[in-house]
């Protein structure tokens, strides 16, 4: 039975807007008052429930809660909260308030299925579809700011390329709100490999092929369906015992068997790494779809690969079947849908797991990560599709958060996460397993369907709070790449302030004793510059000492204040054994500076700013 919470939402915060529905932020502390409040008999809103959806156990053996929101029975799209079990009781997360405002009830005018009709007829499509999907759902109007009840549609339609188109589409009006194309791209013997890999052979090389007695390609977690060029119809392969041969096809010397090994390969490594079963269901691996397809798809039931073409060898190497099982991962955990930052994110996260199957499989070899996406498959010149140490260098991707606007396709959006994703596997005490434990963690509990870069890395943020890692590591591989994750850390500039001491440019102050959890704020003014361009060359922050271990007594915070208005936090940013934060072209303002103690030591502090 699912646990369900009642709460008067009405209540809580009385400092929202009563007019209208508005999304509200929970923290550690303000939602566990209002609970306190709710069971001492204050009238509880049946309207609005949250229904426990999953409990997670993490490495540490943290519990973690989710939930999600219901009004009147109908889901709250992108509402999610998170509860901790223990003495505290702590939750995050943020639900929308003031529904019944806009939304007296949730009986919808058009029926679900000529909602889907609505979506085909948008679409103008003629072939026959499939999967098709709709549910209704409470959602906040990004323009008009207003909740409303709307249907989420999708469905896949095979044509020259295949496509999922999702719909959100107005319950009341039929009007379509938004759309996008989700389709997220991407014991026996055998040969396996291509061209670029080399040939190898299962049995011998790697270990064995896992099958059923008859030769099926099926375990307790994969079954692997041979299309044979077509786009439906598959059959669960089954090949004469002990050896599989079939078919060399574009350079590769049999697909079946390297979708197959891998899609193992995939799950152990969710379970044997993480304790999860990536899926709901076993993975179902569809492989020779379609004649010269170079691609490859997760649907919403079933992972497919194309045999590619002049550009691709068949798209069955290990980073790829991860990479789509993963769009599974997510969409059975936050979500992400696949547009604008949440779908680079969404993208991301797939190449990350791709990049850690790679890890997993090989690691007791001695072989070290390449850093690359899809190495094994592209042909010609290029050595990958994509890269996570400079993303840039595949001549489209962004690696900063600066460089991103909504045109951009999600493939290319993805650089962020994944040069913030290399910068935090790399660190010291860190590694790629434990990397990517955080991100998944953050998907299963934090992440909401319409996350943006900032919002996700919170979440991570908060992952590893729960799983006890260093949280500043994650916060300054996010600052790299311009997301600000800062969800967590102290206020540099509180209200009321305490002392500050305001720094001269250039001024050192030393020395500088910090103790467990002490504070000590100061305070630098960075003046306005009459001439082009109109501010200093740089701004730097310099927490120091002669043994170089100021990371280890303390950490650095800054935040930048405009005539009264604070803009934003930062955390040291530059990779050095000492604390350093640097901006370059620092608009003018107050930048207020917080060294928090983690151990009793002596450092030195100077804040200067120049051309």
């Amino acid at each position: 039975m699912r646990q369900i919470l009642y709460l008067a939402l009405g209540m809580f915060l009385i400092s929202s807007n009563i007019f209208a529905a508005e999304w509200i932020k929970i923290n550690n502390t303000n939602f566990n008052s209002y609970l306190q409040v709710t069971r001492q008999g204050i009238s509880a809103d049946k309207n609005n429930q949250f229904v426990l959806e999953k409990k997670i156990t993490l490495s540490n053996s943290v519990i973690k809660n989710k939930y999600t929101q219901y009004y009147k029975g109908v889901a709250v799209f992108a509402s999610r909260l998170s509860s901790t079990e223990d003495a505290n009781e702590r939750w995050w997360g943020v639900y929308l308030s003031g529904i019944e405002h806009d939304l007296p009830d949730v009986v919808p005018v058009i029926t679900s299925q000529e909602a889907i009709n609505l979506a085909k007829k948008a679409k103008a499509i003629k072939d026959s579809t499939e999967l098709e999907q709709v549910q209704l759902y409470v959602m906040l109007d990004k323009e008009n700011k207003k909740a409303k009840l709307v249907y989420l549609t999708s469905f896949m339609v095979h044509k020259t390329y295949p496509e999922r188109p999702y719909f959100i589409i107005d319950a009341y009006s039929g009007k379509i709100v938004d759309q996008w194309n989700g389709l997220a791209t991407r014991d026996a013997q055998g040969p396996g490999g291509n061209e670029k890999t080399g040939a190898y052979y299962y049995g011998r090389d790697f270990s064995p092929l896992l099958v059923s007695s008859a030769c099926e390609m099926k375990t307790d977690n994969v079954e692997t369906y041979n299309l044979n060029g077509k786009t439906s119809g598959e059959v669960l392969f089954k090949f004469t015992c002990p050896e599989n041969t079939y078919k060399a096809i574009n350079g590769a010397y049999s697909p079946l068997n390297d979708a197959h090994y891998f899609g193992n390969i995939v799950f152990e490594m969710y379970k044997n790494w993480y304790n999860i079963n990536p899926l709901t269901t076993k993975l179902k691996l569809r492989v020779h779809y379609g004649q010269n397809y170079e691609n490859a798809f997760w649907d919403g039931q079933q992972m497919t690969f194309g045999d590619g073409g002049r550009s691709l060898y068949p798209l069955t190497s290990l980073d790829v079947v991860a990479h789509e099982v993963s769009h599974g991962v997510t969409e059975q955990n936050s979500n992400l849908i696949y547009q604008y930052q949440a779908g680079g994110i969404n993208e991301a996260f797939s190449d990350m797991a791709g990049e850690v199957a790679e890890y997993y499989m090989q690691h007791q070899k001695g072989k070290e990560n390449d850093w690359m996406v899809g190495a094994y498959i592209i042909k010609g010149a290029n050595a990958a599709m994509r890269y996570f140490d400079h993303p840039s260098k595949d001549g489209q991707s962004i690696e900063h958060a600066r460089d991103y606007n909504d045109s951009l396709d999600v493939h290319f959006t993805s650089g962020v996460y994944n040069k913030a994703f290399y910068s935090l596997a790399t660190k010291s005490n860190w590694g790629i397993k434990k990397a990517f434990e955080v991100f998944l963690v953050a998907n299963q509990v934090y992440w909401t369907a319409d996350a943006t870069y900032d919002s996700a890395a919170c979440g991570v943020v908060k992952a590893a709070d729960d799983l006890n890692y260093e949280v500043n590591d994650v916060i300054s591989s996010f600052n790299l790449v311009g997301v600000n994750g800062n969800c967590m850390t102290p206020d540099p500039d509180p209200t009321p302030d305490p002392k500050e001491v305001e720094l001269k440019n250039g001024q050192i102050v030393s020395p500088l004793t910090v103790s467990p959890n002490q504070e000590r704020r100061f305070l630098i003014h960075v003046p306005s510059v009459r001439t082009y361009p109109y501010t200093y060359k740089y701004l730097m922050i310099h927490l120091f000492n002669d043994v170089g271990n100021t990371k280890e007594l303390s950490e650095l915070f800054v935040r930048y204040d405009y005539e009264g208005v604070s803009q934003k936090i930062f955390l040291s940013n530059m990779e050095n054994k000492n604390e350093l934060f640097y901006l370059p072209l620092p608009p003018a303002g107050y930048y207020h500076i917080l060294i928090k103690g983690k151990k009793t030591g002596v450092l030195s502090l100077q804040a200067y700013y120049g051309n």
